[in-house]
C-alpha cells in the first residue's frame, strides 16, 4: 500500500524584472483539465523534501478521520471516557496505518514505543529524528518521545483494523 497522492517537480523559469534569471523547481499537481502550481524552490532537494512532509500530513490527516472507539480493541474501548478526542487509545492502530500507507520498510519510518505514565503509546519516527505522531492530540502535554524505543508492529502486513482504516481512508 502506498500514498496515492503524486506530484511532479519541473523546472520553470525564474523570471525578474523581465527577464529570465534562472531555473526553479516548481512542485505542481495535475487535477483533470488543470495544473496547480503547489510551491517553487531554488533547489531540487528542497522540492523532494517539501513533497515528502507534504505527502507525510496528508496521509495523517486521513488516516485521523477515521480514528474513534470503531477501531479501537475492545477491552480500550471499554476504557474510553465520554468525553475522549477521536484520536484516543488509536495510537497503534493510527501509526500502523500510517506507516503503511506511506510505503512501510520503504518509508524510512519506524514505530516507536513510549510509555506515558503508565500507559503504551505508539508513533513513527523518520530517519532524521522528527516524529509523526497522528494522536498527539490525546495527550494534554506531548510526550516525551526522546525515552521511545524502535519496535516493529505486530504483524508484518498491515493488521485488520489497520487496513480497515486504509480502505476508510481512501489509502488501501
Amino acid at each position: 500500500m502506498v500514498c496515492k497522492m503524486t506530484y511532479q517537480i519541473e523546472i520553470a523559469n525564474r523570471i525578474e524584472r523581465g527577464r529570465c534569471v534562472g531555473n526553479d523547481y516548481v512542485v505542481t499537481q495535475r487535477p483533470i483539465g488543470q495544473t496547480a502550481i503547489l510551491a517553487r524552490f531554488p533547489e531540487r532537494e528542497d522540492a523532494e523534501k517539501w513533497i515528502a512532509q507534504r505527502r507525510i500530513r496528508n496521509v495523517v490527516a486521513e488516516v485521523r478521520t477515521q480514528l474513534g472507539p470503531s477501531v479501537l480493541r475492545p477491552d480500550w474501548r471499554k476504557r474510553r471516557p465520554a468525553d475522549a478526542v477521536a484520536s484516543w487509545g488509536c495510537c497503534y492502530v493510527a501509526a500502523e496505518a500510517v506507516y503503511h500507507a506511506l510505503g512501510g520498510p520503504a518509508s524510512g519510518l519506524r514505530p516507536t514505543f513510549v510509555r506515558v505514565g503508565e500507559t503504551p503509546h505508539w508513533y513513527l519516527t523518520a530517519d532524521d529524528g522528527s516524529v509523526i505522531d497522528p494522536t498527539a492530540d490525546q495527550f494534554a502535554s506531548p510526550p516525551d518521545y526522546t525515552t521511545g524505543i524502535g519496535k516493529g508492529f505486530l504483524t508484518r502486513e498491515p493488521s485488520a483494523r489497520a487496513r480497515l482504516v486504509l480502505r476508510k481512508a481512501g489509502l488501501a
